[in-house]
């Protein structure tokens, strides 16, 4: 952390907005995370497991006036809450966790982002990703895929990619 503090007061290294993920809302981690996420050049923080719109309502009021939220939608709990996350103030994005997210559904597989063994019709993923992309849509938000982690198979991260984009 103090690493990272002193990261950010080095001044820009580049042009992008910077979002600093912190550590779940409930962790020993949590009030020194939202702390540091107050620096003048941190533009938002990506919150961890979000499963309710509670700890985004009170890291809002923690934060400057311009940062913004974004939760990452990583388990169940998080899934069936997503309009009230949608709805919590200045979220500016929904993104798919879906490590975690195949943890919590006890997915049979490995492979972050790719079918579990066995799944042989249509996408496991569609729904989830269709309810992100729907409750993000109505409160004018983005919506964002979670990573790919087999990074040199570029030909199945093409095809992953490409089924997020043809969603929209």
């Amino acid at each position: 952390r103090e690493a990272v503090r002193q990261w950010l007061d080095a001044g820009p290294r580049c042009a992008s907005a910077l979002l600093l993920r912190l550590n779940a809302c409930g962790t020993e981690w949590f009030d020194n995370d939202v702390a540091l996420a107050a620096h003048p050049r941190v533009a938002g923080v990506l919150l961890p497991k979000s499963e309710d719109d509670a700890p985004l309502r009170t890291i809002a009021d923690r934060l400057n006036a311009n940062q913004g939220l974004v939760p990452l939608i990583e388990t169940v709990k998080g899934h069936a809450r997503l309009g009230a996350i949608a709805a919590a103030p200045r979220v500016q994005a929904l993104v798919l966790g879906p490590a975690d997210l195949m943890a919590s559904l006890n997915m049979r597989t490995l492979v972050v982002g790719e079918q579990p063994e066995g799944y042989d019709v249509g996408d496991a993923y569609h729904h989830v990703l269709m309810r992100i992309l729907i409750a993000a849509r109505t409160r004018g938000i983005a919506a964002i895929d979670g990573p790919y982690l087999k990074v040199r198979d570029v030909d199945a991260f093409r095809r992953v990619a490409g089924r997020s984009a043809a969603l929209g």
